[in-house]
Order: C-alpha cells, then structure tokens, then sequence
C-alpha cells in the first residue's frame, strides 16, 4: 500500500509540474493575432498583366493581410510617373497612412543621377 501511494503521489507531482510548465511555455509559440492594423500596403500591378496574375496576386494580398496589414490592389495602366508618385503622396496622406508600396510589371519609374566633379 505505502508503494502505490508513493507511485502516485509521484506522478502525480510530474503530472503538475508538466501542466504548469506547459502553461507558461505553450503561449509563446501561439499564433499572434492578425487583427492588429499596421498599415496600408499598396499593390501596383500593370493592368496588362494583372488577369494572368491574378491567383498570385490574390495569394501575395492573404500573405500581406495575414501578417497585420490592409491591402489595397491597384491596376495602373498609365505611364506617367508623375501620377504614380502623386499617388502614393496621396495614399501616404491618408489617415491609416502608408506603409509600403509594391509595384508589379512594367510600371513608371523615375531615374536620378548625381554627377561629382
């Protein structure tokens, strides 16, 4: 009798001590949730190319909204570059602000060189 209340008296310390144990670490390794808003994430993709894209696309915007962000996928057909920087002035403006732009294809791009003499 004195051996099997030992036994258990011994498990049951081990089972106690592995539940408290699990208690503190298993919240480290959950999944933080995905409702915290960090920002706006613009997509650009070029409108010539945006249907035969669009499954890539669509699994890029759940990557991006999954890690805390709101997406917003824009065709831009024009090749002003003047428009596009306009643009994303604009949408840095804003009240939830911007917080990355991806552009997608052959968009407008503005060159700048330094000369040093």
């Amino acid at each position: 009798m004195k051996k099997e209340l030992k036994a258990i008296l011994i498990i049951g310390s081990i089972l106690i001590a592995a539940a408290v144990s699990l208690s503190i670490i298993l919240p480290y390794f959950k999944k933080q949730p995905t409702t915290t808003d960090q920002g706006v994430v613009r997509i650009y993709v070029n409108s010539t190319i945006a249907d035969n894209l669009s499954t890539e696309i669509e699994q890029y915007e759940q990557d991006v909204i999954n890690q805390g962000y709101s997406v917003e996928v824009i065709n831009w057909s024009t090749t002003n570059v003047t428009l596009l920087r306009n643009d994303l002035i604009n949408a840095s403006l804003q009240p939830k602000g911007l917080e990355g732009a991806v552009l997608i294809g052959d968009l407008p791009a503005a060159f700048m060189q330094y000369y040093y003499f």
